[in-house]
């Protein structure tokens, strides 16, 4: 399924991984975050915990990721309750994923 912010509900699954610091944004079905839309790049985006805080990195600037409400245009530090949108899909973030057996992440 998948959400757009119209009529249809669509899911990023979140694989099950245990403390990483890294998260890849994407259409492959590798990724810790997929998005199942056609004009999604295979990878978009890194979501990165360094030096105690997590960044969001765009690595395809022709297609553009807002962090509440504003492009971003080099990588970005995240904070409590930013809402991403990707690929016209939103993620809330709150720091962190919750990644329990079989999860889905909702955007």
């Amino acid at each position: 399924m998948a959400f757009d912010l119209v009529s249809r509900i669509d899911y990023a699954w979140v694989e099950n991984y245990y403390m990483k610091d890294l998260y890849r944004i994407g259409k492959n079905r590798e990724y810790e975050i997929r998005i199942s839309d056609k004009n999604c790049p295979i990878l978009h985006a890194e979501i990165k915990y360094e030096k105690g805080h997590w960044t969001l990195i765009n690595l395809e600037m022709d297609k553009p990721i807002y962090v509440n409400d504003e492009i971003i245009k080099k990588p970005r530090r995240l904070d409590k309750n930013d809402i991403l949108i990707i690929c016209n899909k939103k993620i809330y973030w709150n720091n962190y994923l919750y990644e329990g057996e079989d999860q889905a992440l909702q955007i």
